[in-house]
């Protein structure tokens, strides 16, 4: 639990480098993930959309502890 603690804080500190607001909704809802799978464990992958900032998260959380949290912002495809 606290390496997946640590891998997701990284995550949070820099989407707060970016500077989206905390009160955006689909900062909320990454947030929310990361901190599900901080407590479960459980690996979860999919798209979360920023479209306000014209991209989107690509999420990763993985199933073993020896692989890399990644969340990478894309540019959405017009």
């Amino acid at each position: 639990m606290e390496a997946r603690l640590e891998k997701c804080l990284r995550v949070m500190k820099r989407i707060n480098e970016l500077g989206i607001p905390v009160d955006y909704p689909p900062r909320k809802e990454l947030s929310m993930r990361l901190s599900d799978y901080v407590k479960s464990g459980y690996p979860w992958a999919g798209k979360i959309k920023f479209e306000a900032y014209g991209r989107y998260a690509d999420v990763f959380l993985p199933a073993r502890e020896d692989r890399e949290v990644r969340v990478v912002l894309r540019n959405i495809s017009t």
